[in-house]
């Protein structure tokens, strides 16, 4: 869990500053820790990283977003040859069938729902960078 480069994809400013707070209460050492508030901008990232060969070393999904939802940035990211490889965990405040099928079917490392709690939250992050191996 060393010099990880970690997106995490969520429109929620508070649980931006939550999840920053648990990576930082981990003592992990990150090398770049980015946010986007959509998947358009996400994508649009994700694919100038391919092709620049820095891709991130995790991404943390939220499935609810503006413009293109989370549901269709893992569909796009396990779709593409080149963005396959990233790991991807959703956090997310859903907890619909469906998502959770969908996120089995395009082999998401992780389905978590958003907790109430901040060690909570600490424990599911540090799960997170944890199962993250490159």
């Amino acid at each position: 869990m060393e010099n990880l480069k970690i997106i995490i994809a969520e429109d929620d400013v508070d649980d931006q500053f939550l999840i920053e707070q648990a990576i930082t209460n981990l003592n992990v050492s990150v090398k770049g820790l980015m946010f986007f508030k959509n998947g358009s901008d996400l994508m649009h990232y994700l694919f100038l990283a391919s092709d620049a060969g820095e891709l991130p070393d995790v991404l943390i999904l939220d499935l609810n977003m503006p413009l293109i939802d989370g549901e269709e940035v893992l569909r796009k990211v396990k779709s593409d040859e080149a963005l396959r490889s990233i790991p991807v965990f959703i956090l997310t405040t859903s907890q619909r069938p469906e998502h959770i099928k969908i996120c089995k079917q395009y082999n998401c490392q992780g389905y978590y729902h958003k907790p109430f709690k901040m060690k909570d939250l600490q424990k599911i992050v540090k799960e997170i960078l944890e199962k993250t191996v490159r």
